[in-house]
């Protein structure tokens, strides 16, 4: 993973703008189940803490894999309004003191994010003990993530074509929920 340029990762937008509301909408759909987009806010925020922290593309898949990784293992974790906030930090964290060469404190990206820090080291202690406080992710693994992921959103930007719903007629409505976006050749690589 390290050294992996944008280019081996066509997904992820190359401006900051775009990058930050992929991701919102990703993590919007995964963590809140719900496949019509993030909220306005959550896209700035998303785009605020890029602009400052301004992870790579490679960074920013594995912390889309941290969010789908702790979704799945910890299924009861509900995903509530508000919590995408967190769950983006704590992702772009653990991403960074992985991947990237610069690492910031949980204390900088409190700071950067106006989280409490409180709750965003308590949420990274809950995702690294789910892990098994093991975060790596080997290349052919994430290579397989790349893959999911991109066929992950591509169906899920069909699904937004085929119902043209508003995102509010999506809440609570079993349609919404990620099972019916993935086909049965998009199956997650088993170590996710």
């Amino acid at each position: 993973m390290p050294g992996a340029s944008i280019h081996q990762h066509p997904t992820i937008p190359k401006d900051t703008l775009n990058s930050a509301t992929f991701v919102a909408d990703v993590i919007t759909h995964m963590w809140g189940n719900n496949p019509y987009g993030a909220t306005a806010a959550f896209r700035n925020f998303c785009a605020r803490l890029f602009q400052i922290t301004q992870p790579s593309a490679s960074t920013l898949k594995l912390a889309l894999n941290y969010v789908y990784r702790y979704k799945e293992t910890e299924p009861l974790s509900l995903g509530l309004l508000g919590t995408e906030y967190y769950i983006v930090v704590v992702a772009l964290m653990l991403a960074n003191k992985y991947h990237e060469d610069k690492c910031y404190s949980n204390r900088s990206w409190a700071k950067v994010s106006g989280l409490d820090l409180i709750q965003l080291s308590q949420m990274e202690l809950a995702v690294l003990a789910t892990f098994g406080w093991n975060i790596k992710v080997e290349k052919d693994e994430f290579d397989a993530w790349t893959q999911f992921l991109d066929q992950y959103w591509s169906a899920v930007i069909a699904f937004r074509t085929q119902h043209a719903l508003v995102p509010e007629e999506c809440h609570g409505s079993n349609d919404c929920r990620r099972q019916s976006f993935v086909s049965s050749e998009s199956v997650a690589p088993s170590v996710l």
